[in-house]
């Protein structure tokens, strides 16, 4: 029987916002077989499980990643830089975050430790941010993970791969191979001096490139579980949907959960009732504005009632007004006022 083991990493504030409930959500929902080992950035936390979850520290138990954090410490890029200009994106939107090398560093350290050191035949990236909202059974873990693949992925043709879900076959005869063009990259600060890399410095352009050079020189074969060719949203536009969600941006951070209406699929959103739009437990993007907003079942008699004191309000506050204007009889005629009083008395009476 294959073994598997999933790997990720946070930092403090992440793991706060979200990443407990992500771990918890893990242990309540994968199987009990597989264990989740996560890298600590530079603090300590809660285990929710023990005989499920291992904590590390980060930077203690990978030292060659806090080598290459001393190496780039100055090697930040400004708002203004050269490469950012041909870079598709949102009017306004910062773009700086692609060439943050020593942030992205993190994950593909973790990977390479998890696939060099983790007693597993499969070793399973998960992003800390991703939500298992469903119990998955280990037959759809085994079957999105193929024997004869190197890695099961999701290939975005008009952008990086999503590498939210990386799932990496330690028994693949060439996997050592992949490790030794990915590591090289960081190791010997390559990212700098490869033209490939202009266009980003992320754990996603330094896989894209490792993978292309797997097929091209090995001619390895990958699982591509992208399948509806999603490029926005593909982790949870594929099966990996039916099983949990992934809070990829800002937005879905706040919102802990994806928009139902980013489910394009009916495939996803017709098997499970995470997408369903009459689930009530669904805080997302697209109807939070619209839930805080709900109007009572009984609005028709609050609206009367509300009205009925606004009335009174408006007539106890003019009379109140005309009592005192009445001392000024240059100002009123006393008694055009008083017939404009009950005037007013009999039609808010109707």
């Amino acid at each position: 029987m294959r073994t598997f083991a999933v790997v990720t990493t946070t930092h403090q504030s992440g793991f706060i916002n979200y990443g407990l409930e992500n771990v918890k959500s893990f242990v309540e929902n994968w199987p009990v077989e597989i264990k989740m080992h996560v890298f600590l950035e530079d603090f300590t936390a809660e285990n929710p499980c023990p005989s499920r979850v291992v904590y590390y520290d980060l930077h203690s138990e990978i030292p060659e990643l806090y080598s290459l954090k001393k190496r780039n410490k100055d090697n930040k890029i400004n708002a203004d830089d050269e490469r950012l200009k041909n870079i598709k994106s949102k009017p306004h939107k910062d773009k700086t975050y692609l060439y943050d090398y020593v942030r992205f560093s993190n994950k593909s350290y973790v990977m390479f430790y998890g696939i060099e050191r983790i007693d597993a035949d499969y070793i399973i990236w998960l992003d800390m941010d991703v939500r298992t909202h469903t119990k998955i059974p280990i037959r759809f873990i085994e079957k999105i993970c193929p024997e004869d693949s190197m890695v099961s992925y999701l290939k975005r043709e008009k952008t990086y791969t999503e590498t939210g879900f990386l799932a990496f076959n330690k028994k693949h005869p060439k996997i050592k191979y992949y490790l030794q063009i990915a590591k090289d990259i960081y190791d010997n600060d390559k990212i700098y001096t490869i033209d490939y890399f202009k266009n980003g410095y992320t754990d996603c352009h330094v896989f894209d490139y490792t993978l292309e050079k797997m097929i091209s020189m090995y001619g390895v074969k990958v699982n591509d579980l992208n399948i509806y060719k999603e490029n926005s949203h593909p982790f949870i536009n594929c099966e990996l949907g039916l099983y949990m969600d992934h809070f990829k941006g800002e937005k879905r951070k706040k919102n802990k959960r994806s928009g139902i209406h980013e489910v394009k699929r009916n495939e996803i959103s017709s098997k499970n009732s995470y997408w369903n739009k009459n689930n009530n437990n669904n805080n997302n993007i697209s109807n939070t504005n619209v839930q805080s907003k709900k109007i009572p079942t009984n609005n028709v008699n609050i609206n009367k009632q509300n009205n009925i004191i606004q009335n009174k309000n408006i007539q106890k506050n003019i009379s109140q007004n005309i009592n005192m204007n009445l001392k000024d009889k240059s100002i009123l005629n006393r008694e055009k006022i008083l017939k404009n009083i009950e005037k007013f008395k009999k039609t808010n009476k109707k």
